[in-house]
């Protein structure tokens, strides 16, 4: 009976215990996938903040579009009528020209000076790329007269609505103005190479750190281990003072092993900070050498 019994409350814990075990597999199933969810998000925007493009197909969804809607632009401002049917009308809708910033509310009122200069449009962009985030595009148009002279440069950020890629914001560079050229971003205009210039000056001060920890902890390895084999050489047969210099010894390999790991990264650290320098310096030189030789023209 007290077999019985016992074997009785054995099975009841075991009917009880069941679903809490397999409630506690299925929060385990979710916590992996969650985490695993959250690296591939994570890697995919260190991708996207570091300049990666998007894959032609993606780019092309944006960019073909984009000539047939600056087109219906421009025929509706050299008709002297509004064009709002090409814009995504919300909070971030903006048209900006000489200082002058039109949004949502007062769009219709727009006057564009290119349309009135009796130039034409270059359908073909001459700079398009889309976010790598891949929820907006940005591209440049430019407007000649007759002799192929620039009046002036369209700067299109286009966003979508129902599938369909409207102007955000359009801002009109006039020919004696600078227009920044058109590079890969990831979330707004300009992010990227900020981004690479901040991330990896905190990669190579957290490199020369870890490289600095390693030496001192190498360094001390290494004497604790030279110490040991000095101690275990004065006493001949003793086995624990021998095992004590070769745990140190090995512990001073491993140091050492460490300490070249740390090396390695902080090389490569200073490489990518180098870089990302570079990138800069370039982008900077390419805008002055773009900018001198607007004024040049007069």
């Amino acid at each position: 009976m007290r077999f019985t019994k016992s074997a009785s409350m054995l099975a009841a814990t075991a009917l009880v215990a069941f679903p809490f075990a397999a409630q506690a597999q299925a929060w385990i199933g979710l916590m992996v996938g969650n985490m695993m969810s959250q690296q591939a998000a994570y890697a995919q925007e260190v991708a996207c903040m570091t300049g990666t493009p998007m894959v032609d197909k993606e780019v092309a969804e944006a960019s073909t579009p984009a000539p047939g809607l600056m087109r219906s632009y421009w025929q509706a401002v050299s008709a002297g009528t509004a064009p709002t049917s090409v814009f995504l009308i919300d909070k971030k809708t903006r048209w900006i020209s000489a200082g002058k910033e039109l949004s949502q509310t007062n769009l219709a009122t727009l006057v564009d000076p290119f349309a009135r200069s009796g130039g034409s449009l270059v359908e073909a962009p001459i700079g398009f790329v889309r976010a790598g985030d891949a929820q907006s595009a940005l591209g440049q148009f430019v407007v000649r007269d007759g002799a192929g002279k620039r009046i002036g440069t369209y700067q299109a950020l286009l966003r979508r609505k129902t599938g369909q890629w409207l102007i955000s914001t359009l801002t009109l560079v006039g020919a004696k103005e600078w227009a920044d050229p058109v590079v890969q971003y990831c979330h707004a205009p300009g992010d990227v190479l900020p981004y690479q210039i901040a991330t990896s000056a905190r990669a190579l001060e957290f490199a020369i750190k870890q490289e600095a920890k390693a030496q001192v902890k190498a360094a001390d390895a290494q004497a604790k281990a030279e110490k040991a084999q000095g101690v275990a050489a004065a006493a001949p047969g003793n086995s624990t003072k021998a095992a004590t210099a070769a745990l140190a010894r090995q512990d001073a390999i491993r140091r050492e092993t460490t300490l070249a790991q740390r090396r390695t990264a902080l090389q490569a650290a200073r490489d990518n900070d180098a870089a990302a320098k570079k990138a800069q310096q370039d982008y900077d030189a390419m805008v002055a050498a773009g900018k001198a030789a607007l004024l040049s023209t007069g």
